[in-house]
């Protein structure tokens, strides 16, 4: 297949989880399959997993030998920002979609996915529709509240709208001109894809939100990195760029009040779980909160409050908002 004829690049960057490496890429393969054109590369990077990625990978490849599969395997971890940053670089099609390889690319994404390229054949980013979704997709009720896909053209609604979906790596999908030639950011930050989307979005070429449920998020109740961390510090990094790219100061304190109020949800749901946070903890978490909503003092209030509390008050609290809203926070 020429270069010049691939459309999309799934870039799949992954480490020892190669059962859900197989659901993924089965959720995908199974539609390119069914596409009369198929101008789609999937490329791997395998970042010395000591699973039976490997082998998986080779098995696929001979299940689907119709469909390019480019498998790349490090020879020693490189970490998880420079293994994505690898396989970002190996892309060949007009456009990126950097999927997490515990997501499941949900029936019809493909096909929306692609008739959106061919219809909007310039866009400079394509945002599909993320469900979550616990043990099986199965489980996903679909609803489509938008009639249909929705452009726009403002780079600073763009980042709004998007909030702190920004973080999540399976939701964006980049045009390859933009993002190929974007500067590796800080190793250490946990969201690398959301200075590629900024990028792009700068580029003023708009971006399209799918109205159809796109890719199924699997709920993560145990993350394994400091949540406070990655959502204070590793968040504040992505709004410097923000800044560096003169994002209206409107637009960055827009996303940042939106930041709080699902900080505080996950605080709530989290604690007790992943994050149990010592006297000192505490104290430096409320520290970072203070410098990241100086100028927001109702959510410095509520994060910090969030912070303190007992746990069994904020077990309460979390079984008040359950019975409100049923709502299940996701990664």
């Amino acid at each position: 297949m020429n270069k010049r004829e691939l459309i999309l690049s799934i870039c799949i960057p992954t480490f020892n989880r190669c059962e859900l490496l197989d659901l993924c890429l089965h959720s995908i393969l199974e539609q390119i399959v069914q596409l009369k054109s198929k101008e789609i590369e999937i490329v791997i990077s395998n970042n010395a997993s000591t699973d039976n990625t490997a082998r998986l990978i080779q098995d696929i490849q001979l299940q689907y030998p119709k469909i390019l599969i480019r498998s790349f395997i490090q020879e020693k971890n490189i970490g998880a920002v420079n293994n994505l940053f690898y396989v970002v670089k190996l892309a060949e099609g007009k456009y990126i979609y950097i999927v997490s390889d515990d997501d499941v690319l949900l029936p019809g994404a493909m096909d929306n996915i692609i008739d959106s390229i061919n219809t909007h054949s310039n866009v400079s980013v394509i945002i599909p529709k993320v469900v979550p979704f616990d043990n099986s997709i199965n489980e996903i009720i679909y609803t489509n509240n938008e009639l249909k896909d929705i452009y726009i053209a403002d780079k600073n609604e763009i980042f709004v709208r998007m909030g702190t979906m920004i973080t999540f790596i399976s939701s964006m999908i980049f045009l390859n001109s933009i993002v190929k030639h974007s500067k590796i950011f800080n190793s250490k930050n946990l969201f690398p894809h959301s200075f590629l989307f900024l990028s792009a979005i700068n580029d003023d070429g708009g971006g399209i939100f799918l109205s159809s449920p796109g890719m199924g998020m699997r709920n993560n109740y145990n993350v394994k990195y400091n949540l406070l961390s990655a959502f204070i510090i590793d968040f504040y990094d992505i709004i410097k760029y923000a800044k560096e790219l003169r994002f209206s100061q409107n637009a960055i304190r827009t996303v940042l009040s939106n930041h709080a109020i699902w900080l505080y949800n996950a605080i709530l749901f989290f604690k007790n779980k992943s994050y149990q946070p010592t006297l000192k903890d505490k104290v430096g978490d409320s520290i970072k909160v203070m410098k990241m909503w100086w100028f927001d003092i109702s959510s410095i209030i509520k994060i910090c409050i969030t912070i303190w509390l007992p746990v069994n008050i904020v077990n309460k609290i979390k079984y008040i908002n359950q019975e409100r809203n049923g709502q299940k926070l996701c990664r």
